[in-house]
């Protein structure tokens, strides 16, 4: 088998729901050496309810934070921002960006790590 790389999984999203489809995906894993990286600009949520939650499926949950101040305050959107935000987080040696509602397979970081091998 190949190298294993140390993935940073950059979820980011400003809406509410979509955590429940990215934990059951990311607890199916079949490569498990990542960390979870969410910025997450939807106020009304709980971090400690979100940290907890991510316990429960047993995800190396690292960063749960909102957005940096965006460099350029008077550009309409923040996506960027919110990446830019997760990659400062992140400590792996690949780096995946992942918007809301987005399911992975099972063998989706599994492939990844095998891409950069």
């Amino acid at each position: 088998m190949g190298k294993h790389h140390f993935l940073s999984v950059v979820y980011y999203s400003y809406k509410p729901g979509s955590l429940d489809l990215l934990a059951e995906s990311l607890s199916k894993q079949t490569y498990t050496n990542y960390e979870l990286i969410i910025i997450d600009d939807y106020k009304e949520r709980n971090h400690e309810k979100v940290v907890e939650y991510f316990k429960q499926y047993d995800v190396p949950l690292t960063v749960h934070c909102p957005s940096k101040p965006k460099c350029f305050p008077n550009t309409r959107y923040g996506q960027i921002n919110a990446i830019n935000t997760g990659f400062l987080h992140s400590k792996g040696q690949v780096l995946i960006g992942v918007s809301d509602f987005t399911y992975l397979q099972p063998q989706a970081l599994e492939r990844w790590n095998h891409v950069f091998t």
